[in-house]
């Protein structure tokens, strides 16, 4: 029995691990994003980062009034990033596609989140609405 174990032992350090060390493969390196000396996919990123803190701070009617003049900033932003966008190559639309779908759907809890609180819709609703249209826009 121990002479058997000894050998399945053996048997699986010789050949139960790779013969070669493997080594870590490249990833692929981002899809530059600018046009025209405009960082399209910074802008996108910072943005939808900018929509993330100012939503988590909407609490009530008080604070979506607040947070209302971040959102509007956060429109024009995505008003100049699909004014280049046409002008974007065939992968760069697909990286920046790639970029803004994963995060639709934390974006769009959010949404829903806060136009739930008593108050809030009536004053965020329309620019929600819009910045909606524009993400989608710019994912497709």
């Amino acid at each position: 029995m121990i002479a058997a174990l000894v050998i399945a032992g053996v048997l699986f350090y010789l050949f139960g691990r790779p013969k070669e060390p493997v080594a870590p493969q490249a990833g692929t390196p981002e899809q530059s994003l600018t046009v025209g000396g405009v960082d399209v996919g910074q802008q996108v990123k910072d943005g939808m980062a900018s929509l993330q803190t100012a939503l988590t701070g909407v609490t009530d009617a008080a604070s979506a009034t607040a947070a209302l003049p971040k959102l509007e900033d956060v429109s024009s932003q995505l008003d100049k990033v699909s004014g280049v966008a046409g002008q974007l190559s065939a992968g760069q639309k697909a990286a920046l596609t790639a970029l803004i779908t994963p995060m639709m759907p934390t974006l769009n809890g959010l949404f829903d989140k806060v136009l739930a609180i008593p108050g809030v819709s009536d004053i965020l609703k329309p620019t929600i609405d819009a910045l909606k249209t524009k993400l989608t826009a710019l994912s497709t």
